[in-house]
């Protein structure tokens, strides 16, 4: 008679069939049931019946087809993490990456960011995205374009897209540096002020997050309105800066603009800014209000509206555009339109790792800025 211990496990000879997964597992029950798991999945990828970006079965799914506990399920995920199949994702599961031999490249992450000068918000936004991926495992690669022309760092863009990467992310640039994307044949998101985003998605476009300012430039216009506000004068950026006269003309508010020059320092900034609200404040009748829209351009402005001895609001009435956590600093709360950088990082940083982890991305969405009250209005 034989004996327990002899006969074949309860698996033996049983046809596996679950989402890509089939194969029917040793009938004598000598070969390891992990072993052959590990194996039927790794031939389910090669054979594109999986596909990177999937998550496998969770290890009770896979013990009950198989018939067995969840020990042999659990070994067989581990080798396959192991070996660069899968990744293990909290709260997902078991992500397969690209082929074996290529698992590396799904883990990297290229980032072109454009900067058109010092930003606060784009350095705030970028270190929150590297912070979040790297915690995760995540290798990102950042390559920034400074100054008015992208064509020099286009070309290191250009060279870097010839590598494997499990995803491109574009922080702002324009429509050659898109071109260059989808032309690698990377999967790409792109992140970008909404009105410059294409119309449609470009070929490996695999999401779109957009920067919207419409709703907190509506709020402003309508307390402009409210106040009985005739006439603006903004201080902006020169040039591609973030510009205020439409949605003022519409209501009949007057524009007038002075430009800042884009400088290499937050410190060079706040002097040319300082130096020009002098210049104006020496020649030109006082407007109903002053909009900055810059933080660093408020806070030149403002030390020379205050040393001039120009009350606020009582002369004049200033907004200004601020980022969370480094608006200017005055003596009473500023009306402003509020981005936060922080807060922008984490959702742009939620929808990558989506990606990554399940080959999705979610819908497209929007960054929004508020419009905060303050005294100065």
């Amino acid at each position: 008679m034989k004996k327990d211990c002899d006969a074949a496990p309860p698996w033996a000879g049983r046809t596996v069939s679950l989402r890509g997964i089939s194969f029917r597992t040793d009938a004598k029950g000598v070969v390891p049931l992990s072993m052959q798991l590990a194996e039927a999945i790794k031939d389910a990828i090669i054979h594109r019946k999986i596909r990177p970006g999937d998550v496998l079965p969770p290890i009770r799914e896979l013990a009950a087809a198989c018939g067995s506990g969840v020990k042999a399920p659990r070994i067989a995920l581990e080798h396959l993490a192991a070996e660069g199949w899968t990744r293990s994702v909290r709260r997902v599961g078991a992500v397969v990456l690209h082929r074996g031999e290529d698992a590396g490249s799904s883990a990297r992450v290229l980032f072109y960011v454009r900067q058109t000068g010092f930003s606060y918000y784009c350095a705030g936004l970028t270190a929150v995205l590297e912070a979040r991926l790297t915690a995760k495992g995540y290798r990102p690669t950042f390559i920034n374009a400074w100054g008015r022309s992208e064509a020099p760092t286009c070309n290191r863009f250009e060279s870097l897209l010839k590598e494997n990467w499990g995803l491109v992310v574009l922080v702002g640039g324009g429509a050659e540096v898109c071109r260059l994307a989808s032309a690698a044949g990377h999967p790409f998101m792109l992140l970008n002020v909404r009105s410059h985003l294409p119309v449609r998605h470009a070929h490996g476009c695999v999401g779109r997050v957009g920067i919207c300012i419409d709703g907190a430039l509506s709020d402003f216009v309508r307390e402009c309105s409210r106040k009985g506000i005739r006439r603006v004068v903004q201080f902006r950026y020169d040039p591609d800066g973030y510009d205020a006269t439409g949605f003022l003309s519409a209501v009949g508010i007057a524009t007038e603009t002075v430009r800042i020059g884009r400088e290499s320092s937050p410190a060079a900034v706040a002097q040319a800014s300082l130096a020009r609200m002098r210049r104006f404040l020496s020649e030109r009748l006082l407007p109903d209000l002053f909009l900055f829209t810059d933080d660093y351009i408020a806070q030149g402005a403002l030390i020379a509206i205050d040393a001039a001895g120009v009350r606020v609001p009582e002369d004049v009435r200033v907004a200004t555009h601020a980022n969370r956590g480094l608006g200017p600093i005055w003596h009473k709360p500023l009306a402003r339109l509020q981005s936060d950088p922080i807060a922008h990082g984490r959702i742009a940083a939620a929808a990558i790792l989506a990606y990554l982890a399940t080959g999705q991305m979610p819908p497209d969405l929007e960054l929004g800025f508020v419009w905060k009250t303050g005294e100065t209005l």
